[in-house]
Protein backbone atom coordinates (compact mmCIF):
# COMPACT_ATOMS: atom_id res chain seq x y z
CA UNK A 1 0.00 0.00 0.00
CA UNK A 2 1.14 3.73 -0.92
CA UNK A 3 0.79 6.54 1.30
CA UNK A 4 0.66 10.00 0.55
CA UNK A 5 3.87 10.55 2.64
CA UNK A 6 7.52 8.85 2.10
CA UNK A 7 6.62 5.78 2.60
CA UNK A 8 4.89 2.03 1.54
CA UNK A 9 3.62 -0.48 3.46
CA UNK A 10 4.52 -4.13 2.18
CA UNK A 11 3.27 -7.93 2.72
CA UNK A 12 5.37 -11.04 2.12
CA UNK A 13 3.17 -13.54 3.62
CA UNK A 14 -0.34 -12.61 1.44
CA UNK A 15 -1.47 -9.87 4.05
CA UNK A 16 -1.05 -11.60 7.16
CA UNK A 17 1.56 -9.18 8.26
CA UNK A 18 2.73 -5.61 6.78
CA UNK A 19 5.98 -3.62 7.20
CA UNK A 20 6.72 -0.31 6.68
CA UNK A 21 9.44 0.91 4.35
CA UNK A 22 10.35 4.82 4.04
CA UNK A 23 11.18 5.98 0.33
CA UNK A 24 13.17 8.21 -1.04
CA UNK A 25 10.37 10.90 -2.04
CA UNK A 26 6.64 10.79 -1.66
CA UNK A 27 4.86 8.89 -4.21
CA UNK A 28 4.78 11.09 -7.61
CA UNK A 29 1.33 12.64 -8.11
CA UNK A 30 1.54 13.08 -11.90
CA UNK A 31 -0.67 9.96 -12.86
CA UNK A 32 2.42 7.90 -13.66
CA UNK A 33 3.35 4.31 -12.28
CA UNK A 34 4.40 4.39 -8.72
CA UNK A 35 6.30 0.57 -8.24
CA UNK A 36 7.63 -1.76 -10.90
CA UNK A 37 9.01 -4.91 -9.71
CA UNK A 38 11.43 -6.98 -11.27
CA UNK A 39 10.47 -9.82 -12.92
CA UNK A 40 13.16 -12.74 -11.45
CA UNK A 41 14.58 -10.68 -8.17
CA UNK A 42 11.28 -10.07 -6.07
CA UNK A 43 13.83 -7.66 -3.98
CA UNK A 44 14.61 -5.35 -6.87
CA UNK A 45 12.17 -2.71 -7.34
CA UNK A 46 11.71 0.50 -9.11
CA UNK A 47 9.78 3.62 -7.21
CA UNK A 48 8.99 6.80 -8.87
CA UNK A 49 8.18 9.55 -6.79
CA UNK A 50 8.38 13.38 -7.17
CA UNK A 51 9.58 16.65 -5.64
CA UNK A 52 7.05 19.07 -3.73
CA UNK A 53 4.53 20.02 -6.51
CA UNK A 54 3.25 22.81 -8.31
CA UNK A 55 6.67 22.99 -9.93
CA UNK A 56 7.71 19.11 -9.42
CA UNK A 57 9.30 16.60 -11.33
CA UNK A 58 9.97 12.92 -10.96
CA UNK A 59 12.95 10.97 -9.50
CA UNK A 60 13.55 7.28 -9.74
CA UNK A 61 14.92 4.86 -7.35
CA UNK A 62 15.97 1.41 -7.48
CA UNK A 63 15.85 -0.78 -4.24
CA UNK A 64 17.79 -4.68 -4.59
CA UNK A 65 17.21 -5.10 -1.08
CA UNK A 66 13.03 -4.80 -0.53
CA UNK A 67 13.48 -0.92 -0.49
CA UNK A 68 15.64 -0.72 2.49
CA UNK A 69 18.35 1.29 0.53
CA UNK A 70 17.52 3.25 -2.71
CA UNK A 71 19.84 4.98 -4.94
CA UNK A 72 18.50 7.18 -7.81
CA UNK A 73 18.44 5.97 -11.43
CA UNK A 74 16.89 9.04 -12.97
CA UNK A 75 15.15 12.14 -12.68
CA UNK A 76 12.89 13.62 -14.90
CA UNK A 77 11.29 10.52 -16.03
CA UNK A 78 8.03 9.77 -17.76
CA UNK A 79 8.21 5.96 -16.94
CA UNK A 80 11.16 3.34 -16.19
CA UNK A 81 10.91 -0.42 -16.11
CA UNK A 82 12.62 -3.53 -16.29
CA UNK A 83 12.64 -4.63 -19.93
CA UNK A 84 14.56 -6.42 -22.94
CA UNK A 85 16.57 -10.01 -22.65
CA UNK A 86 19.45 -8.99 -19.15
CA UNK A 87 16.50 -7.05 -17.72
CA UNK A 88 17.83 -3.97 -17.73
CA UNK A 89 16.40 -0.68 -17.00
CA UNK A 90 14.98 1.11 -19.79
CA UNK A 91 13.43 5.15 -19.24
CA UNK A 92 11.80 7.51 -21.04
CA UNK A 93 12.74 10.73 -19.74
CA UNK A 94 12.66 14.61 -20.88
CA UNK A 95 15.64 15.39 -22.85
CA UNK A 96 15.22 18.98 -21.33
CA UNK A 97 15.06 19.62 -17.68
CA UNK A 98 14.96 23.56 -17.18
CA UNK A 99 11.78 25.47 -18.02
CA UNK A 100 8.21 23.71 -17.76
CA UNK A 101 7.98 21.45 -15.05
CA UNK A 102 6.76 18.07 -14.91
CA UNK A 103 3.68 19.18 -13.29
CA UNK A 104 2.01 21.61 -15.80
CA UNK A 105 2.32 18.67 -18.24
CA UNK A 106 0.74 16.17 -16.07
CA UNK A 107 3.89 13.94 -16.56
CA UNK A 108 4.15 13.98 -20.12
CA UNK A 109 7.09 15.35 -22.19
CA UNK A 110 6.55 17.46 -25.47
CA UNK A 111 7.49 16.41 -28.94
CA UNK A 112 10.75 18.51 -28.87
CA UNK A 113 11.73 16.37 -25.59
Amino acid sequence: MITDKDSVYITKDQGVSFELLTTPLPPNKLNLPWLAFHPEKPATILFTGSTECPGCHTEVHISHDDGQTWSLVKSWAQSCQFRGPKLDIYCIAYKHTSGTSQDKRAGKSTDDN
